[in-house]
């Protein structure tokens, strides 16, 4: 009878596959929701608020997503990196922001570009990241992702 042994360092190797698929893949069960929630005029500019709603299993560590705002003539005024860090599963997080010397009448939609950095426990990828994202708005200002979601 011929004995077949797998070496250590493959079994080893085989089970972090086995893991890591399945971490990702737990983490794709969920969505990362970013709203556009508030756009509101003051003194300096238009002032804005955005929710990341951490819908997945994942925990990010470090997100960071890029918005290009675009007038109403769909001309690119701005590229914004929105930050979110420390997010876990089930995890709400708020960030304004202000458009100096902008009147929040003069955007005509803001995009979600790309993912800049995104730091999971789960190992994804920032491209893994942006399917993830699920993008809408509350304001009458679209909030529109390059990845396909939105409004």
């Amino acid at each position: 009878m011929v004995s077949r042994r797998i070496p250590l360092w493959l079994a080893v190797a085989g089970v972090v596959a086995v893991f890591g698929a399945a971490s990702s893949a737990e983490a794709e069960n969920g969505k990362l929701s970013i709203e556009l929630n508030q756009l509101e005029n003051v003194d300096r500019g238009c002032r804005g608020a955005v929710i990341f709603n951490n819908e997945t299993d994942a925990t990010f560590a470090d997100l960071a997503v890029e918005v290009a705002v675009f007038d109403q003539d769909d001309i690119v005024k701005n590229l914004w990196l929105l930050p979110a860090r420390n997010m876990t599963p089930g995890t709400v997080r708020v960030r304004q922001f202000l458009f100096q010397e902008e009147s929040c009448e003069d955007i005509g939609r803001i995009l979600l570009n790309d993912v800049v950095n995104c730091e999971t426990d789960t190992g994804l990828e920032a491209q893994e990241c942006l399917r993830l994202i699920d993008a809408s708005s509350r304001t009458d200002v679209p909030f529109i992702s390059t990845a396909g979601g939105g409004d």
